[in-house]
Order: C-alpha cells, then structure tokens, then sequence
C-alpha cells in the first residue's frame, strides 16, 4: 500500500479503514494475502494502523515500517458497507 490521504475534518470517520478494507480485499481476490506499508514515523497515523493489527517490522524507532502477514485478519477488521 502506498497512500491513502484523508482531509481532516473526514479524519475519524472511518472512511480510511473502509478505503484499506476495499484494497485488502482485492488484493486477496487476486492472491496477495500480506501487506507492508511505510509512514513517517512521526506521523499520527502509525496508531491506526497499530488499530488494525499491523506489527512494526524493524526495531528502528525512526522508521515506519509496518505490515500485516495475513491480510484475512485485517479484512475482518475493515468493513466495507455503508456504516463504519
């Protein structure tokens, strides 16, 4: 995953988690089933990642290397329906 932009005042409405929930599960259609993504380490958006089951995976506090190894168990966490 590369980047998924939110203005603001559409931040915390759960219009990210359905947005990743649409790529998860397309990429499962197509047969990739783990997902690595980087943020700024300094970035506030690291925690909703954490949210949904993404694990650090380096131990450098500066890097924001993240991922899911089975991306099963993020779809399960993103709907993908009208309500959040």
């Amino acid at each position: 995953l590369n980047k998924i932009y939110l203005l603001r005042e559409y931040q915390r409405m759960g219009l990210g988690r359905r947005m990743v929930g649409h790529v998860v599960r397309r990429f499962l259609e197509l047969g990739i089933d783990s997902m690595w993504l980087y943020v700024d380490a300094r970035n506030p958006s690291r925690y909703g990642w954490l949210a949904l089951g993404a694990v650090k995976t380096d131990d450098d506090p500066g890097n924001g290397n993240y991922g899911w190894k089975d991306l099963r168990l993020l779809a399960e966490r993103c709907p993908v329906g009208d309500t959040p």
